[in-house]
């Protein structure tokens, strides 16, 4: 199995939130035309949705820049579903610009969607014609097994004392603590392959659990809440047909309670995001091909998950870096 760290703004699927923030800029690095990206990402259970927005000229791209200037507005967007069309529309074009849903259709599992997107003939994307179609995949199931070597004595899935070696090992020593417990599932239809992501809940600068960590954030690190994406959520990319992932001391960043989330990714998700943890677009080949999408006539991805989600609580009762009093 490979483990990867999760790019934050990736997993915020896992989180329930909407197609709008989840699809990393499109930098604009070899083609001068201006090009259309669509977002979207259906889940079971939530009404189907989905963003449009221009690609982001070199010059202007930064990490987590604000992308309201890009959105895309007026787009004629159709998604079809078992023969019948339903028309998605800008509902807030004030709050969240660019973002198109029916509030009435909701995704369902094991269901093919498929988008037609044009623009009025006076639209600056008049000549564009976006396209693209997704099969959800049928419901997760996860459940967790704890490994009774690898935990302080006492230790359940409420109760996981994390080892003081890990918070400082310049200071405590080493120890061979490594997957406090281990995360299976059953197969899930139409999905292509899986994810573990971490969800911390706790992501004030004193629940870190690590003293590095800490001295960065007493440095001004992680201090803005993109910034502290990177310690507030991991996770693990699994092959393919794998079916468990041993969960990692080295995933956990803050203490208390901890989502655990399952992903069931369709093709175009999975291929998607392996694509972007591999580094796509930087060096090799990858450099070439770029990121994995599945979207024709623009850029960008239409695809979809399932999902499920256990909690697990870190309890630094052995050491905290934060109430370490002994340091200056």
């Amino acid at each position: 199995m490979k483990s990867i760290r999760l790019f934050g703004l990736v997993i915020l699927v896992a989180l329930g939130m909407s197609a709008c923030d989840i699809l990393e800029p499109v930098k604009q690095e070899r083609k001068p035309d201006v090009e259309v990206v669509l977002s979207a990402f259906l889940t079971p259970g939530a009404p189907v949705s989905l963003t449009l927005r221009r690609t982001i000229p070199l010059e202007q791209y930064y990490p987590f820049r604000d992308l309201t200037p890009f959105a895309i507005h007026d787009a004629n967007v159709v998604v079809n579903v078992d023969g019948v069309d339903y028309q998605l529309v800008e509902a807030d074009p004030i709050a969240h610009p660019g973002v198109y849903v029916d509030s009435s259709l909701i995704a369902s599992s094991l269901t093919t969607y498929s988008v037609d997107i044009t623009f009025p003939a006076a639209h600056e994307f008049s000549d564009r014609h976006i396209t693209g179609s997704t099969t959800v995949p049928g419901p997760a199931t996860m459940t967790a097994t704890l490994n009774p070597s690898q935990v302080a004595k006492g230790g359940t899935l409420d109760n996981l004392i994390f080892p003081k070696q890990l918070a400082d090992p310049s200071r405590f020593g080493t120890t061979s603590a490594l997957t406090p417990f281990t995360v299976e599932w059953q197969p899930v239809d139409e999905a292509a392959g899986y994810m573990v992501g971490i969800i911390a809940h706790d992501t004030s600068g004193t629940g870190i659990l690590r003293w590095n960590m800490y001295e960065s954030w007493l440095d001004g690190d992680f201090r803005s809440p993109n910034q502290r994406q990177f310690l507030q959520k991991s996770g693990l990319l699994t092959l393919p047909d794998s079916v468990r992932a041993d969960i990692f001391w080295a995933l956990f960043n803050l203490q208390g309670w901890q989502d655990v989330v399952l992903i069931a990714a369709d093709r175009a998700y999975f291929d998607y995001f392996r694509t972007v943890v591999n580094g796509a677009g930087s060096s090799g080949a990858d450099a070439d091909q770029g990121v994995a999408l599945n979207v024709h006539g623009g850029l960008g991805v239409f695809g979809a998950y399932s999902s499920d989600t256990l909690q697990v609580y870190i309890n630094p009762r052995e050491y905290l870096p934060s109430q370490d009093t002994t340091r200056p």
